[in-house]
C-alpha cells in the first residue's frame, strides 16, 4: 500500500515539471506576431441626430441604433451631389449592402430641395435616405457635422468622411470623437462583399 501512495505526489511532480518546461519552451520558441492596435469602440448614441431626409420627412439616428449595422457617410460642400464618387458608389452597392444587413445613410450640406433635383437628374431616387445637416434652431451651419467632427479648422466647411456604426451600436473613436475610415472606397467594396472592416 505504501509503494503506491508514494507513487501519486511523484506522478504530481512529473506532471507539474512537464507542464513547467512545455511553458518556457513555448514563450522562447513561438514566433512573436504583430498585435493590432486595440480600436476604442464608444456607443455612437451621444452623437444622435435628427434631421429631414430628401421627401422632408425627419429621420432620428436612434431609430436605428441596436437594429441594424449602419453606414454614415458625410459629403463636403459639393453643390452637384451627382458628382461625389462615394454617394455613386454607395447607390451602386445599395443591394450588396441590404443583402449584408447594413443600412447607409448619407448627411450632405445640400438642403432636401438640391437632393430631389439630383435625384431627377439621376433618374431615380437615392435608395437611402439622404439627410440634409442643416437644423433652424442650430446656431451654427452643419451642426451634425461639427457633432461628427466633420468640419475643417475653422468650422466653416463641411467635411467628408464615412463611419460605420455596428448592430451594438458601437462606432470607432479617437480623442472622444468618432473616427472616419481611412478608405472609405475600399470599405464599400468591402462591405458589399459581406464584409464588416471594423471587426
Amino acid at each position: 500500500m505504501r509503494p503506491r501512495v508514494l507513487l501519486l505526489p511523484i506522478v504530481a511532480i512529473l506532471i507539474a515539471g512537464v507542464s513547467y518546461w512545455r511553458i518556457e519552451w513555448q514563450k522562447t520558441h513561438r514566433q512573436q506576431r504583430p498585435v493590432a492596435a486595440p480600436r476604442e469602440l464608444r456607443s455612437a448614441e451621444p452623437f444622435k441626430f435628427l434631421l429631414y431626409d430628401q421627401t422632408t420627412r425627419l429621420t432620428k439616428l436612434e431609430a436605428y441604433l441596436g437594429r441594424t449595422k449602419l453606414l454614415l457617410l458625410f459629403t463636403g460642400a459639393e453643390a452637384d451631389l451627382q458628382k461625389i464618387p462615394l454617394l455613386n458608389a454607395l447607390a451602386d452597392s445599395q443591394p450588396a449592402l441590404a443583402a449584408a444587413g447594413i443600412q447607409p445613410i448619407v448627411i450632405t450640406a445640400a438642403p432636401p430641395s438640391i437632393v430631389r433635383d439630383a435625384q431627377k437628374r439621376r433618374g431615380n431616387p437615392y435608395p437611402f435616405p439622404v439627410l440634409s445637416d442643416i437644423d433652424p434652431m442650430q446656431p451654427r451651419p452643419f451642426p451634425v457635422h461639427h457633432l461628427w467632427g466633420r468640419v475643417d479648422m475653422n468650422g466653416e466647411h463641411p467635411l467628408t468622411g464615412m463611419f460605420l456604426i455596428d448592430r451594438a451600436g458601437q462606432t470607432a473613436t479617437n480623442l472622444g470623437l468618432p473616427q472616419p475610415l481611412d478608405d472609405p472606397g475600399a470599405a464599400i467594396r468591402q462591405l458589399s462583399a459581406g464584409e464588416w472592416p471594423a471587426e
